[in-house]
């Protein structure tokens, strides 16, 4: 179950995360950001293998001294917080969270900055084009305030829900809700045929799936790492059906206009690689 939805969460997270495609930019041409992402993937297995292993460290360290272990404590999440205030000597538990609080300033920054620059040039720079730099400027900086209360509120909700553990939540948020988004970046590299009207069907009934399974009281249910692989699934297949019923653009997700650093290809262009299958 973790490797199929770990693949479904990487995947939207890898192709439609603005967080991660703005780290794309930053190198030169197309091997870099390859190599980067091939670096990433090996340090990938070194930072979940110290991830998981805490827990295991801490199931130790418990079943050896059970008498050490808060009880009381609320949910399963609350005993590394438990460890590091307890278990550690004041200046290391000062350190930990010195370091937690700067992981999570730069993440949290990292983000804030991906939502305002997808708003503002995605949605308010085309839907308002004469506006001028500083307006826009204006715009990302609400962006900004507004996303950072929203994920304020939104933690605070998390806190307070009854729920045995914040990693099972965030998988599944991924799952059900960006999944649908790693399935049109996927049609649009390997499915060339498939149309605007077709991708758009497919994406609502990958969502129609997903909160199904999270939201309705069924018989039975898969895991719910699971939701988003089965939301993804039913859109690669709604989605070329719907296209081969309903007549669209054939190139609609193949890229109107395709840029490197060196040459801005035409539609043309475009449209002959995408009838020899290329994107």
């Amino acid at each position: 179950m973790v490797l199929i939805g770990g693949l479904v969460a990487n995947l939207a997270s890898y192709t439609s995360d603005q967080c991660v495609v703005q780290r794309y930019m930053t190198t030169h041409d197309e091997k870099g950001a390859a190599r980067s992402i091939l670096f990433n993937g090996v340090l990938s297995f070194v930072n979940c293998g110290v991830f998981f292993l805490l827990g295991t460290a801490l199931f130790t360290y418990y079943h050896s001294h059970p008498e050490w272990l808060d009880v009381t404590m609320p949910k399963n999440d609350s005993i590394f917080p438990i460890f590091i205030a307890n278990g550690l000597p004041p200046g290391i538990s000062g350190l930990i969270l010195a370091a937690v609080a700067a992981a999570t300033m730069s993440t949290l920054s990292s983000n804030l900055n991906s939502a305002a620059t997808a708003v503002t040039t995605d949605f308010y720079a085309r839907l308002s084009r004469s506006t001028d730099e500083r307006r826009k400027m204006r715009c990302g900086q609400l962006v900004t305030i507004a996303t950072g209360l929203m994920g304020g509120g939104f933690a605070l909700i998390l806190a307070n829900m009854e729920i045995a553990s914040i990693y099972d939540q965030f998988q599944r948020f991924l799952g059900v809700l960006t999944g649908g988004l790693a399935c049109l970046f996927f049609m649009g590299i390997f499915m060339p045929r498939v149309n605007g009207v077709g991708a758009m069907a497919g994406l609502a009934a990958n969502f129609a799936v997903c909160f199904t399974l999270d939201q309705c009281a069924l018989p039975w249910k898969p895991h719910l790492l699971l939701f988003g692989a089965l939301g993804m699934a039913t859109c690669l297949i709604v989605a070329p059906l719907v296209s081969r019923w309903v007549p669209g653009d054939k190139k609609s997700l193949s890229g109107l206009c395709w840029q490197t650093r060196d040459k801005t290809f035409s539609r043309k262009d475009a449209d002959d690689a995408s009838e020899s299958g290329g994107c």
